[in-house]
């Protein structure tokens, strides 16, 4: 490890490989394709053969066994009915394994069984092949894994199992299963002999960076700074050279490629703009992700509003991932709405690069709108002879809201000459001359009344009061 075409976030991230000696045994080689593989029928319970790729040259770049075959199921079973998927059979001579090892690409998500004895043996990884992309084409079936196998074959016929769920209504895989016998071992590995590059520098056991376990037969890289592993490298490690006391050689160079990303997602485009006074009290929050390596991890990405967390959508676009929440209820007048988000990329080796951020936006608080008499002239008192004498109001927001001319509230308190008063509300009517409201509030007065006509309070369209 890492697997072929893995992501690790590790600047240190070793690099480790399994060395056997006498691996000089027969060799069994099983590819998948639609004569070694079958599929569970959910509908008659059966095992069953499965179909290739309607169209396998669309995806014959993207895995990495040229001669293995895509098979699929014609749709995958419910795990209600039935937990499999896949079987294959493995069928060898060997009394003993010297290694033997399975590399998988699936759509898109699931396990591995070894043999269905009393209960499966079960590998202990979870095969995610869609790196933050479910269903997304080409990148939703881009990584291969590759498993050691070995201690979980007891020879003669072997069974392996691929279980699991597809988010769609096919499900497909390709694999690789190698499996070598073993003789009796007759010497170790000699150390010495051990050749190890990493993008073409050579390393030896005799180097602090490579260190040689007889106990486990294994051989481990670890990257010393200042050489450590930058963000964005391909770092392809091979295998060149190992010999046993035999006089074993192994036949071929042996490499590996993989890739770092040290970064976390990236988040920009926010809106409303971070740290300013906004009008709106319903505003949607909307910003843009992305991860250019391993990719975001969509199902982790976690909004939460002044403390509160929030279900936002999170859609592609075909070039970063678009994330929008919208408010149930306005925010209040004056609030300050404190919003944070975390989001992680997708890496397969150490723990994931992690976006976490924080940002407030303002709503502008309520501001008092203006209010005077137009007619009559706003004096101590005067003489009307009109009975139906109007008083005409300008009202005017500063903040630019418009005002609420439904929410304009008067009253009027007639004390007549006869000592008796009376309070009402005035009939009114409103028009607008440039950017003020003008509220009239009349009444059928009598002779002789005092009237007095009070503005109580009004509202602007945004909800803010104001109390003359």
């Amino acid at each position: 490890e890492p697997a072929e075409s893995s992501i690790t976030s590790c600047s240190d991230q070793q690099i480790s490989v399994h060395i056997g000696c006498c691996s000089g045994g027969d060799s069994t080689r099983v590819l998948s394709s639609p004569s070694t593989v079958e599929f569970f029928d959910s509908t008659t319970m059966s095992w069953q053969p499965t179909i290739a790729s309607p169209d396998s040259d669309t995806w014959s770049s993207f895995h990495h066994i040229p001669e293995a075959v895509w098979i699929w199921t014609t749709d995958y079973p419910p795990p209600t009915y039935h937990d499999d998927w896949f079987r294959t059979f493995i069928s060898t001579s060997c009394d003993r394994y010297d290694s033997a090892f399975v590399r998988v690409q699936c759509d898109n998500q699931a396990f591995i069984y070894i043999n269905n004895d009393t209960c499966f043996t079960y590998l202990d990884t979870w095969i995610d092949s869609t790196h933050g992309n479910p269903g997304s084409g080409y990148d939703g079936w881009r990584t291969l894994y590759q498993f050691d196998i070995t201690p979980y074959f007891h020879g003669g016929v072997d069974t392996l199992y691929i279980r699991g769920h597809n988010a769609s209504g096919q499900a497909g895989l390709s694999f690789e299963i190698i499996a070598y016998c073993s003789p009796a071992c007759c010497g170790r590995i000699d150390s010495s002999s051990i050749e190890l590059t990493v993008n073409g520098t050579p390393y030896y056991t005799s180097d602090a960076e490579l260190s040689w376990s007889e106990v486990d037969s294994t051989l481990t890289f670890t990257p010393i700074a200042p050489d450590t592993f930058e963000d964005g490298d391909t770092i392809t490690a091979c295998l060149t050279a190992a010999e046993d006391t035999c006089g074993g050689t192994i036949d071929s160079t042996i490499c590996r490629t993989f890739f770092v990303d040290l970064s976390p997602p990236v988040i920009w485009n926010i809106s409303p703009v971070p740290d300013t006074t906004i009008e709106d009290t319903l505003p949607d929050v909307e910003f843009y992700l992305f991860d250019s390596i391993s990719g975001l991890d969509t199902s982790a990405v976690q909004l939460t509003v002044s403390g509160t967390p929030v279900d936002a959508g999170v859609m592609w676009t075909g070039s970063y991932w678009d994330v929008v929440w919208s408010a149930a209820s306005p925010f209040h007048r004056g609030d300050t709405i404190h919003i944070c988000v975390w989001a992680s990329d997708t890496t397969d080796y150490c723990d994931d690069n992690v976006l976490d951020t924080c940002w407030s936006i303002y709503i502008r608080p309520c501001v008092d709108a203006l209010a005077w008499i137009i007619c009559p002239a706003d004096t101590c008192g005067f003489w009307s002879a009109c009975s139906t004498q109007g008083i005409t109001f300008g009202i005017w927001d500063s903040t630019g809201a418009t005002i609420d001319t439904a929410r304009i509230y008067f009253t009027g308190i007639i004390e007549h000459s006869t000592g008796t008063i009376d309070t009402i509300v005035p009939f009114t009517s409103f028009s607008v001359s440039g950017d003020t409201v003008e509220a009239t509030a009349f009444f059928g007065w009598e002779n002789g009344d005092t009237v007095q006509i009070i503005l109580d309070s009004l509202f602007t369209t945004d909800g803010c009061k104001t109390v003359p």
